[in-house]
């Protein structure tokens, strides 16, 4: 292991709280997660996401944008 992530893990064992330490490791679970984003999709899946990232993007008319939170709120 890279001896700066040890330093860094043997500094949150010792200075974090049981709670902070949790919440360390929900982020570094979700960092580690986000490394390969394809590896729980199925070659269909995929193929979806492609098409729908080469649609041009549209962006939101604000006047609906606020119409719809403002019904929510």
């Amino acid at each position: 292991m890279n001896a700066r992530i040890r330093s860094l893990i043997d500094s949150a064992e010792m200075q974090l709280s049981a709670q902070e330490q949790e919440s360390l490791a929900d982020l570094l679970q979700d960092f580690l997660d986000g490394r390969h984003p394809d590896a729980d999709l199925t070659a269909d899946e995929l193929a979806h996401l492609r098409m729908v990232d080469a649609e041009p993007f549209e962006p939101a008319d604000p006047a609906q944008v606020a119409a719809y939170f403002a019904r929510r709120a």
